[in-house]
């Protein structure tokens, strides 16, 4: 893997965001389409990146660990401490790194009041992680099983 010289990690939580964006845009779509456009109703004049059910994207691990694991990383801190911080045992940081436990509503709070990380971007992160994963798990189950009676 390359080392870009010109990589310099976000320092506030607004900036993480646009990262994420940057390389995970799909993470955040959720604002309806304009029928036929691909234009999202809210912002008539910026561009959409579409949905295709085909090419649902199939991650090999939960995006919320490795930013979690990453920041912790970046600004030099422990699990142990920043469990610490955040009142909560450190199993819990560390069954989340492992991918072993979600992020709950409500260390996604303790997240944002903690390292700054935005608790929306989190839940809306670990939300399409969990559509992925189902989607590649079960959708060729579901769609043998389910009859849809109305269509899209």
């Amino acid at each position: 893997m390359a080392v870009v010289s010109s990589f310099s990690w976000p320092r506030t939580s607004r900036s993480l965001t646009a990262f994420w964006l940057r390389y995970f845009p799909e993470a955040l779509v959720d604002a309806p389409l304009v029928p036929g456009t691909g234009v999202d109703e809210r912002d008539q004049g910026s561009p959409r990146i579409g949905r295709d059910p085909l090419k649902i994207p199939n991650p090999p691990s939960n995006p919320v660990a490795g930013l979690l694991r990453d920041t912790l990383a970046h600004h030099g801190l422990s699990q142990a401490a920043a469990a610490r911080a955040m009142n909560i045992s450190p199993g819990v940081i560390c069954d989340i790194i492992k991918d072993r436990k979600p992020v709950s509503t409500e260390l996604a709070l303790r997240l944002e009041r903690c390292l700054g990380l935005s608790a929306d971007f989190i839940l809306k992160v670990q939300a399409h992680y969990h559509y992925c994963a189902a989607y590649h798990a079960r959708a060729s189950q579901i769609a043998a099983e389910v009859k849809p009676l109305l269509t899209a």
